[in-house]
């Protein structure tokens, strides 16, 4: 299952095996191992070096090679369903603190894994900035919330892609920044097809940009 998934991911993102080494910093014999199956070779720092070269989920390399780890003693996020699970795998445009010019129109696209067990099916991604508090610290430490210029969605939800366990999929969403100079913050979360929220406790996804008049 591991070797399928490695070399699955590796066609996707057009990686040879020399590739993958130089970019994970693991030797040719390391990924052969890798690839056979020998989890003397499998420690988690070389599943962190994997997973990075091929940005996916440490948590799903993990799975695979130690595939009798359950998925319930991993899932730490509270879920409506049993098993269910995402992963933040990579900022694919616009990395937080990315510069966009004032009133200027961007498309954000995050990269995200299903790892659980459950096939995402009719999910989608709605903006939840209007249940999102800012606030500035103060020098005794205390918080006070404030209003800030927002980042303002083309749209308020987007479809989320289906995907089957162990799938990355991307989600983009177009947004339009303020007109002013500021630090411009937008959060997404996932909804299932009932319309519940997937991930209550999971932070979600988030754009945040410096917006500058250029």
């Amino acid at each position: 299952m591991l070797a399928d998934f490695i070399l699955h991911r590796c066609r996707e993102l057009e990686l040879s095996k020399t590739a993958l080494c130089e970019l994970a910093g693991l030797s040719r014999q390391t990924l052969y191992r890798v690839l056979r199956g020998d989890l003397r070779s499998i420690t988690f720092e070389t599943i962190i070096r994997l997973a990075s070269a091929l940005h996916c989920a440490p948590l799903h390399l993990a799975r695979l090679a130690y595939h009798e780890l359950a998925t319930a003693q991993t899932t730490l996020l509270p879920t409506h369903r049993q098993g269910d699970h995402v992963s933040f795998v990579r900022d694919v445009t616009y990395p937080d603190g990315d510069v966009v010019a004032a009133g200027h129109e961007f498309v954000k696209t995050w990269e995200i894994q299903n790892t659980g067990r459950d096939v995402w099916q009719g999910r989608s991604y709605r903006c939840e900035d209007e249940r999102l508090v800012l606030s500035r610290r103060q020098a005794d430490g205390s918080l006070i919330p404030v209003l800030d210029v927002n980042l303002v969605p083309a749209q308020p939800e987007v479809p989320c892609p289906a995907a089957k366990p162990g799938e990355i999929v991307q989600l983009s969403v177009t947004f339009r920044a303020p007109h002013l100079p500021c630090t411009a913050l937008s959060l997404w979360k996932m909804y299932d097809s009932d319309g519940r929220q997937s991930f209550s406790e999971f932070s979600g996804l988030w754009c945040k940009v410096q917006v500058l008049c250029l």
